[in-house]
């Protein structure tokens, strides 16, 4: 691919693409470069003119960028209706990629008068392929889209293109009031006294051995299990209570 050259149209400047992200217009520019001028087969499978298969690594080389780069910049392109994409043929043979006005940016004015006839053809005998390629140009739309918002939509990572991802720092303890603690306890069914345990847990800080306490739920659930180390103060004894009238 590399003798021979491509015509550029000024009509270009006045298009969405010139618009887009210098990554973009650069992939745009390598697929024109790479479009067949003329039909013809690749490994049993018909190209033909404004056509060529590239895979997601080729074009990246190619292009000096990086594989979530070129897909983001693919889909721009199939959304703006500048080129359109077939499934991939397989992992190693990449995607049939045509350019859906090829004929228009590769044709002089004093040409225009030809190319009506030849796109009618091309059209008359890729009718099928066309309708193909436009269902499969919106999937890929909405793939991309939602690759991107589901990209935007992580606000617990630190993403570094030259790192690994950052995990977010764990939450803060809050202490429990004495609301908290009682509604808990109420819907649990638990039989200790609310105001105890929270009396205990501030009086030590809050503080689980020497560890701050991460979880007052967990703590309220061993309360109960310890229901009666905690909260139930010695019984008397009935023989050492002097009733009146006893002596004397």
């Amino acid at each position: 691919m590399s003798n021979g050259y491509i015509k550029l149209h000024r009509e270009l400047i006045d298009s969405k693409l010139w618009s887009c992200s210098d990554a973009t217009l650069r992939v745009a520019i390598y697929l024109l470069l790479s479009a067949n001028h003329s039909a013809a087969w690749h490994r049993r499978i018909e190209i033909s003119r404004g056509q060529c298969v590239r895979s997601l690594t080729q074009i990246s080389e190619a292009c000096n960028l990086s594989r979530k780069a070129v897909r983001y910049a693919l889909g721009v392109l199939s959304r703006d209706g500048f080129i359109s994409m077939d499934e991939p043929f397989g992992a190693q043979q990449g995607h049939m990629v045509t350019v859906c006005k090829y004929d228009a940016y590769q044709t002089a004015d004093g040409e225009r008068g030809t190319v009506g006839a030849h796109e009618g053809n091309h059209e008359g005998n890729h009718e099928g392929n066309h309708q193909g390629n436009t269902n499969k140009k919106n999937k890929n739309e909405k793939e991309g889209e939602e690759e991107k918002a589901a990209a935007d939509a992580a606000p617990h990572t630190v993403v570094d293109e030259t790192q690994n991802q950052v995990p977010a720092k764990p939450k803060r303890f809050t202490p429990p009031t004495l609301e908290d603690v009682s509604t808990y306890c109420a819907e649990k069914g638990f039989t200790f006294d609310p105001e105890a345990m929270v009396d205990h847990y501030e009086a030590k800080g809050w503080l689980v051995g020497k560890a701050k306490m991460r979880d007052w739920k967990a703590a309220c659930r061993n309360w109960q299990r310890n229901d009666g180390q905690f909260s139930n103060p010695r019984q008397p004894n009935l023989d050492d209570i002097t009733l009146p009238g006893e002596y004397g």
